[in-house]
Parts: C-alpha cells; structure tokens; sequence
C-alpha cells in the first residue's frame, strides 16, 4: 500500500479547505439542528494555512446560537448548503442546552494521514 507524501496531503487539505467554507452543528441522534430564538444557523469559517497535511481553523471563536433542549455532539465542515460534509470532529462528551444558549467553536483542524 503506498503513502501520501507531505505535498500530496498539502494538495488534498487545500481541496477540502477550499470548499469546507461553513461549519455545523449536529446532535447525538445525527441530525444538524434547527430552530431557536435566535434560530441556530450555520457559520462561515476560515481557514489558516495549510502545512503538513494539516489546516486549523482561524478567527475563532464561532458562536452559534443553540435552541432549547438541544445537544451538541459533532462539529462537521461542509458548503453553505450543509449539503457536502468534508470534515467532522466529535465532543467527548455532548453539550447539553436546557434552555437557550451559545456553542463556542474555539479551535478545530483537519489532517490527511496514511
């Protein structure tokens, strides 16, 4: 089985970098959530530099308004439309909203591995 080398992860994290443009939150049942007051909604990301097969979100934190009764579980990195997921990281443990409240995305990254 061959290896990626550093440039060809590079190439791949850029790819993906370029369209994972917006970040989304998902419950423990899979499901992204919806509404609220403010509504949730998803949030326009940036990312830094790509080096080593690796990218780290800047210009955190990303504040998302989370609705009443809600969990939080995974962080997925998709287009605008939430359509494409490229990325996704987990919580060790879910964030739970008994009432209205506000999920600070403080730091997230992407790697290509062997």
């Amino acid at each position: 089985m061959g290896v990626y080398t550093t440039d060809g992860k590079d190439t791949g994290v850029t790819a993906i970098k370029n369209a994972a443009t917006h970040a989304a939150l998902y419950n423990t049942a899979g499901s992204e959530l919806t509404g609220g007051t403010p509504a949730y909604a998803r949030k326009a990301i940036t990312w830094g530099t790509v080096a080593s097969g690796a990218v780290a979100l800047t210009g955190t934190p990303v504040s998302f308004d989370v609705p009443a009764g809600a969990d939080v579980k995974t962080i997925r990195y998709c287009d605008a439309a939430g359509t494409t997921i490229y990325g996704m990281e987990t919580l060790a443990t879910a964030e739970s909203y008994a009432s209205q409240g506000v999920f600070e995305l403080t730091a997230g990254s992407m790697t290509i591995t062997d």
